[in-house]
């Protein structure tokens, strides 16, 4: 026969094996990429699990962290109503403290006594005061026109003089018993003040220490969650992977975009 035929012939051949050579090798790639690509879907999937794992039993051990109030966990919450109760007491312990110091300074000076009193009295009368002054006037106006009527010497005026005295006596008592009554219960309100402020120093300080401690959990619950996000989209990526070569093997073509491995 013609040579050329010949050489047809077995070049024919020779395509034909290659390409059944090819194909054969290209399905046994196809095959190998999908078992790799399921083995690591396999391997992230269970990632993704401890992942939720990790953040569900998180949330179930600090359940007041994860308590969010106006973008806020409870303990810093708590932490800014205790800042705001520690500034007010500190403040009126301020003004406290001034009173106190102010009244004790008059109360140890005789003549400063009067302003005290009338200190004393703005806060709040006095009804025995009030009833002995009022009688002390009164005694004293009738005195002043028995003079005028009976004279000064009559047994009417002499009564009228011992019993202005006794009001003067029992006046005078009763106002140094009003004053001290009034720088007793400063000083009490003092005592008190610096006693509130000391307990809401106290409660602030711990409360600060357990907001510092909800801080640290609050980051390791926002990286607990970025893992479990991470987790989801590498997954989705493998997926998506898988689905490319999985359509590659049936319509006998493989086109792969490999992307960089995804962090877990």
């Amino acid at each position: 026969g013609d040579p050329t035929d010949a050489r047809v012939v077995v070049q024919a051949v020779i395509d034909q094996y290659t390409a059944e050579y090819l194909e054969e090798k290209r399905d046994k790639d196809v095959r190998a990429v999908l078992e790799s690509l399921r083995e690591e879907r396999a391997s992230r999937l269970k990632a993704k699990e401890g992942h939720a794992k990790a953040l569900a039993q998180f949330r179930e051990e600090h359940a007041d962290i994860a308590v969010q109030v106006n973008d806020q966990n409870v303990t810093s919450q708590q932490l800014g109503a205790l800042a705001a109760e520690l500034s007010n007491a500190q403040l009126n312990l301020i003004n406290e403290k001034a009173r106190y110091e102010r009244v004790k300074a008059m109360y140890n000076v005789p003549n400063q006594r009067p302003f005290l009193l009338e200190m004393a009295l703005s806060g709040g009368s006095d009804t025995l005061v009030e009833q002995l002054a009022t009688q002390l006037r009164e005694v004293q106006m009738e005195l002043r026109v028995g003079r005028m009527r009976l004279g000064k010497d009559s047994r009417k005026i002499l009564l009228l003089q011992e019993q202005l005295k006794h009001l003067k006596t029992a006046l005078k008592e009763r106002e140094n018993y009003f004053v001290k009554a009034f720088a007793t219960n400063v000083a009490a309100e003092y005592r008190l003040q610096q006693t509130k402020e000391a307990e809401l120093k106290k409660a602030y300080t711990e409360q600060f220490a357990d907001a510092k401690d909800a801080t640290i959990k609050m980051l390791e619950l926002e990286s607990l969650q970025n893992n479990v996000v991470r987790s989801e989209q590498s997954l989705d990526m493998i997926d998506d992977q898988i689905s490319k070569v999985s359509l590659s093997e049936k319509v006998g073509s493989m086109k792969l975009n490999w992307l960089e491995p995804a962090s877990l």
